[in-house]
């Protein structure tokens, strides 16, 4: 069953970032701090507000604990999503979203909350590596 987008509406607020891709990666400090004047957004016709840019959504499915959803025209392989998503090698920018469902033990419980994140890739480099982190507002 694929997850459904208005699951996920509303806003979010950035709350760090990851990048492995050397350089030709955008610098993901400068996104984190431009996050703060204009947020992250997705409305229920499944349109993602990120960094000054409205990208379309695509449901994909749950692969590895994540719920998945590609971004429009951006080339993401969801069969190669264990792989850092494989994408086109020509695209740059925001890839695909997730949530991920973190668990961890406390006093012998099993405790949970979400991770959002909006995975990127540099033109050039046919994987995602870097991604920007979020927790819903």
């Amino acid at each position: 069953m694929l997850p459904d987008i208005k699951d996920y509406t509303g806003s979010y607020t950035c709350n760090g970032y990851g990048s492995w891709g050397g350089d030709k990666y955008p610098d993901c400090e400068t996104i984190q701090n431009d996050l703060e004047n204009d947020p992250m957004t997705i409305s229920a016709d499944g349109t993602m507000h990120f960094h000054g840019a409205d990208y379309k959504l695509i449901s994909e499915g749950t692969k590895n604990d994540a719920v998945i959803f590609s971004i429009d025209g951006s080339g993401f392989d969801f069969g190669s999503f264990s792989e850092n998503g494989r994408v086109d090698k020509d695209y740059d920018g925001a890839v695909y979203f997730t949530k991920e469902t973190q668990h961890f033990t406390i006093n012998d419980e099993d405790a949970s909350y979400d991770i959002y994140k909006v995975h990127l890739t540099a033109n050039g480099d046919k994987s995602s590596s870097a991604y920007i982190s979020f927790s819903k507002d």
